[in-house]
């Protein structure tokens, strides 16, 4: 949950801020794909008693912190460069829980889901490739 909710608060803050059309269509996709995905973890995770989450992590919020200071064209990569980092990370942990996991349900969400971060870092990293400073 905690990487659809820092997914979710990060790209609020892009949708408001970017510049960018790329971006902005990244942000409103990232939005919509962890909006869904951290409503089902809540719900399995309740069915387990554990609580949602409601907060980002000291890095998060650092990161959102520091976007938050930042105006396009500098926000809008600041804000895609972190996409790449973060779904990079994020891949490997649903990679990890799809695999080592305890509970089949969670593991079943996080064999798709770490198909579809990948996919996400992919077009954020396109994104990245196809920068150009001269357009922004």
């Amino acid at each position: 949950m905690d990487v659809d909710f820092t997914q979710i608060q990060l790209s609020h803050l892009a949708a408001d801020k970017a510049r960018d059309e790329r971006v902005r269509q990244f942000a409103q996709r990232m939005l919509d794909y962890h909006g869904h995905s951290y409503d089902r973890l809540a719900r399995i995770a309740e069915q387990d008693g554990i609580k949602r989450v409601q907060e980002t992590g000291p890095i998060a919020r650092t990161m959102a912190d520091g976007l938050g200071q930042l105006s396009a064209p500098l926000f809008d990569w600041q804000y895609i460069s972190a996409q790449v980092i973060y779904h990079y990370a994020a891949f490997y942990r649903y990679e990890r829980e799809s695999i080592h996991g305890r509970n089949k349900q969670l593991r079943n969400v996080a064999a798709q889901a770490f198909r579809d971060v990948k996919e996400h870092h992919d077009a954020a990293l396109a994104i990245v490739r196809d920068w150009s400073w001269d357009a922004s």
